[in-house]
């Protein structure tokens, strides 16, 4: 299975007995026109990763940080997922929170995660069956999470690799927040950005609300100049840089990591130096 899985690939795997279909979404912040009509419609066969709730961890005031590995595998498990399960994840979105739960199990060690391309509006776009309940766990899973510590930067980490020029830190924020001319949604934040990082708003690897071509993509990243280097994503809060992680991904890139703080963290912390 591919990183990114089409609308008719999943619509002709549905009844493959080791998949798992996990709804992922999630509201943007400070975004009051995200209560959209896509609420409480479902792909068959569905279960709900709760992004925000079982599946961050609790002991931080961050936003939808990763859990502990045992937390992680314990909701895993609850949600009858097995060391050898497919899994397929959307969003209400298109691509939105999706590619960062496919982070979030690359990065606990599941073999086979994909993000459905276009989310649930491409799928009701394609006209494929939906349903108003999500399928019940019998919580039988046998899936025990092993945290593969390349996958996860620290802010300690970044600050490092800020320093070293044979990696690059790219920022999936706006332009504006980029250059701290635009104010951050989350309160007591400073403006700007880690420096010598390199601004990829997260838009730009989208089109029509799904990633554009492998080719396409490839042409972004060689246009920023990151051949034989290591890359690592940051953003608000690790959602966004998920998204720009992916893409990576897509156009062949392997030395990937995502800052999990990402700037609710950095913007926070006063003796980490800040850009604009």
């Amino acid at each position: 299975m591919n990183d990114i899985v089409s609308v008719g690939w999943l619509f002709r795997h549905l009844e493959d007995p080791d998949l798992i279909i996990l709804d992922c979404r999630l509201n943007k912040p400070n975004d009051k026109n995200d209560k959209n009509a896509l609420e409480g419609i479902f792909i068959p066969k569905t279960r709900r990763f709760d992004l925000n709730g079982q599946f961050s961890e609790s002991e931080t005031d961050l936003p939808h940080m990763m859990p502990t590995e045992a937390n992680f595998g314990k909701s895993a498990k609850e949600l009858d997922i097995n060391k050898d399960s497919k899994i397929v994840v959307y969003d209400q979105f298109g691509i939105y929170s999706s590619p960062r739960v496919w982070w979030m199990f690359k990065a606990m060690g599941l073999g086979e995660i994909a993000v459905l391309d276009g989310g649930l509006p491409a799928w009701i776009k394609e006209g494929k069956p939906t349903t108003s309940s999500l399928s019940k766990s019998n919580g039988t899973g046998n899936f025990s999470a092993i945290l593969n510590k390349k996958w996860v930067s620290n802010a300690q980490e970044v600050l490092q690799k800020s320093k070293d020029a044979a990696h690059l830190v790219l920022d999936a924020r706006s332009a504006g927040r980029f250059k701290g001319v635009e104010p951050e949604p989350r309160a007591g934040l400073r403006g700007g950005h880690i420096p010598n990082s390199t601004n990829l708003p997260f838009q730009q690897v989208l089109e029509d609300d799904r990633y554009k071509n492998p080719e396409a993509l490839r042409s972004i990243f060689e246009d920023m100049d990151v051949q034989k280097r290591s890359l690592t994503f940051s953003c608000g809060s690790g959602v966004t840089a998920s998204i720009i992680a992916l893409a990576a991904k897509l156009s062949g890139f392997e030395d990937l990591s995502v800052y999990d703080g990402s700037w609710s963290e950095w913007g926070q912390l006063d003796d980490y130096p800040v850009a604009q």
